[in-house]
């Protein structure tokens, strides 16, 4: 964000969970919200231009399907299964790790082009739609279990057979 602030004084940050300890002097003003509830999270969201994962480590966070859900753009970190989750430069937008000038020029891209942001919003949607939807996950589940079910079945005839 120190590298954000020379580029522009638009920028707030809403923090939202356990409060992280920042400097006097950080140069972008933050809004600690702390925990909320589940039921409260689609409220902060929507009042987002952007959804921020500048992480060092996570498989699939469910962050990432909630900010799709609610149509805020994602920048995040391209580790784990966050790669998985993101078609870069189309549901949104990833960065390295551990790369400050990378992940300010993905705000300053983000917030500088309206439309650009609104598009990967809705593509992220779409995808939302597409790959993550109640419907869509209780499916991939229950293949899941079939294909252990038969798994287990096949062994345990092989295991009689012997």
């Amino acid at each position: 964000m120190i590298i954000l602030s020379n580029w522009r004084n638009d920028i707030r940050l809403l923090y939202v969970g356990d409060p992280v300890e920042t400097r006097p002097d950080y140069p972008v003003p933050i809004k600690f919200v702390g925990r909320i509830s589940r039921n409260d999270m689609s409220k902060y969201y929507n009042q987002s231009d952007l959804f921020l994962l500048p992480t060092l480590a996570d498989n699939s966070p469910l962050t990432i399907i909630e900010a799709m859900a609610c149509k805020v753009p994602i920048i995040a970190t391209d580790v784990g299964g966050i790669r998985e989750m993101i078609v870069h430069n189309q549901t949104g937008l990833l960065c390295k790790p551990r790369n400050p000038n990378s992940f300010a020029m993905a705000i300053d891209l983000m917030l500088s082009d309206d439309r650009r942001r609104q598009e990967m919003a809705e593509q992220a949607y779409l995808y939302f739609k597409e790959k993550f939807s109640i419907e869509q996950m209780v499916d991939s589940y229950e293949l899941c279990f079939q294909h252990t079910i038969e798994s287990w079945e096949r062994s345990m005839q092989m295991a009689n057979n012997s």
